[in-house]
């Protein structure tokens, strides 16, 4: 299994699984741009995700960021571009994955997702041995789109998958 698929499953399950209190911004706009985040997270080929994760996470990254920025940023309801082309800023992603972490064991839903691939055990193995500072940094490098970051992480998924007996 590619160690690049791990990275994709993390920051998939991140943003699918983020729980966000909602606003109070009732406004059409508002309203409009979350209902698209949520159904754009839903088109991805994430099973294990439901609409109500999908649609929390999009009310989360709305008031986190908020609507404005999104839609400088060329976020809006008609345009929704992959979240690593976004182009957030380093204090952006902080609050967006720090919201994840209150939110979510972001450590749990990537065990979840790759025991569906590789059994209880193996995921129960590679989440222990990878721990939560790697799986932050997947998704911080993923939202940044920083790919030597990913490859930093890749040794990370290697000494992982040896230890686990998968590779």
């Amino acid at each position: 299994m590619p160690v690049r698929f791990f990275a994709l499953l993390i920051a998939t399950s991140a943003v699918l699984s983020a729980c966000g209190g909602g606003s109070d911004d009732s406004s059409a706009a508002r309203s409009e741009l979350a209902v698209a985040l949520g159904n754009a997270f839903m088109s991805d080929d994430t099973p294990s995700a439901t609409q109500e994760e999908a649609d929390c996470a999009a009310d989360h990254i709305v008031d986190v960021v908020g609507e404005e920025r999104l839609t400088e940023l060329g976020v809006t309801p008609t345009n929704i571009p992959a979240i690593q082309e976004v182009g957030f800023t380093d204090a952006e992603i902080g609050m967006v994955l720090g919201g994840f972490n209150l939110c979510s064991d972001l450590l749990a839903n990537f065990e979840a997702e790759l025991a569906e691939d590789l059994g209880a055990e193996a995921a129960a193995c590679m989440a222990e041995t990878v721990g939560y500072d790697v799986i932050n940094e997947v998704v911080r490098a993923t939202f940044a789109n920083d790919s030597a970051a990913l490859d930093r992480t890749d040794s990370s998924f290697n000494i992982a998958a040896n230890f686990c007996g998968l590779s």
